[in-house]
């Protein structure tokens, strides 16, 4: 009879012990190997240059930009807005676009500008502009109003002052106050710049077209809170229409003075005078409106006939930066123009009878805006601004 053998008990088995000496012994070597082994230095601290962050965002001043567009502009709303913020059709004739397309007076800008119509109907001398039907009868300087009547004023204003022209078309009475629904052009002159800047511009065309600009801007103490800007230029030229030319003149001089950190004080005078002897708008044609023939250069005027202006305006500025970001600006001009016109037209009150009417036109104009705004910071879009303008005018026709 077999007796059945009871199962193993289960017993530590001796290889443990074995395994946890030698475990014991190795970490003995490594610890002696530790301290035999040299100890390794920290890295070195790696020191890096200085870092420049510069912005390129285009801002309001379009001279030095090589732009054809501007960060901002304020014409249409009083409110530093970009143009596409802006609620209206706008166009802004950069620096570098008049330079580019040799753009020398407001005829040009608006020759270039889409949505307005150049008309010299009366002749180069007394030329108008309209947009969306309407005649435009006031230009903005700085933002402020002066009225503007091209068939007898007739001013050019010269670009060769003006950093940009912002143009915006349709009814603006909230920056132009009453007038006609058609468009504003507002000219924003230069400033002076931070560093030393020479300009000289020279420019030759047809018909002994020449033309020669001078722009010399600079500080005028170390610390650089009193700038200076004059800027000159004269044209001389004639046409292809027989005994016609024209001569244009302009001086332009502002200073700047940084009264305090958030007070700028601007100074400035344009003088601008312009000549021309030719003012028919087209050719004469028959009583029955048949052409006749006449030759591209036939200048229907006379030997006597002539336009001499002269324009000089006084402005200020000041603008006082205050908490918030918000800003108080208050600008003030005072402009005065002499002309003299003496031309004639061609007048045909019957059917069968045409005469030449002579006319001499001696004009005086003075216009005294003033202008306060105070454009708050884009978080808070708040403008308040107050125009006061007069413009009385004499005139006479023999």
């Amino acid at each position: 009879m077999s007796v059945p053998v009871p199962p193993r008990l289960f017993r530590p088995s001796l290889n443990l012990l074995s395994v946890a000496i030698c475990m014991a012994g190795s970490l003995s070597a490594i610890a002696d190997e530790a301290s035999t082994t040299p100890a390794q230095t920290p890295p070195e601290t790696l020191e890096l240059g200085a870092t420049q962050i510069s912005n390129t965002q285009l801002g309001s001043t379009t001279e030095g930009s090589s732009s054809y567009t501007t960060g901002i502009m304020s014409t249409a709303t009083k409110l530093p807005m970009t143009m596409r913020e802006t609620p209206q059709a706008v166009t802004v004739m950069t620096r570098q676009r008049m330079d580019d397309q040799a753009m020398t007076s407001i005829n040009d800008v608006v020759k270039y500008t889409p949505g307005l119509f150049l008309s010299q109907s009366s002749g180069p001398g007394r030329q108008t502009y309209s947009s969306r039907g309407f005649d435009i009868d006031n230009l903005m300087y700085d933002g402020i109003p002066s009225t503007y009547q091209g068939w007898t004023v007739g001013a050019q204003p010269n670009l060769a002052m003006f950093d940009r022209v912002e143009l915006v078309r349709g009814a603006t009475g909230l920056v132009t106050g009453a007038g006609n629904p058609s468009a504003a052009i507002n000219l924003v002159r230069k400033r002076p710049l931070a560093e030393q800047k020479v300009t000289l511009t020279g420019a030759a065309g047809s018909w002994d077209d020449y033309r020669g600009e001078v722009d010399a801007s600079s500080p005028l103490n170390a610390s650089g809170t009193l700038r200076g800007r004059v800027v000159t230029s004269w044209q001389d030229a004639n046409s292809f229409v027989d005994r016609a030319e024209e001569t244009h003149g302009l001086f332009y001089a502002i200073t700047e003075a940084d009264l305090s950190d958030d007070t700028t004080l601007s100074l400035g005078f344009s003088h601008q005078k312009d000549r021309t002897n030719y003012f028919w708008g087209s050719s004469m044609v028959g009583l029955d409106g048949h052409h006749l023939d006449l030759p591209r250069s036939y200048n229907l005027g006379t030997d006597w006939e002539d336009k001499d202006q002269d324009i000089n305006t006084l402005f200020a500025e000041i603008r006082q930066r205050l908490a918030y970001d918000w800003k108080l600006q208050v600008n003030a001009s005072y402009t005065q123009q002499d002309a003299l016109f003496s031309g004639s037209y061609q007048s045909r009150w019957a059917p069968t009878r045409a005469w030449r009417a002579p006319f001499t036109s001696p004009l005086t104009t003075k216009t005294r805006p003033v202008s306060m705004r105070s454009p708050a910071a884009r978080s808070r879009p708040l403008a308040a601004a107050m125009n006061w303008w007069s413009a009385p005018a004499s005139a006479s026709t023999t």
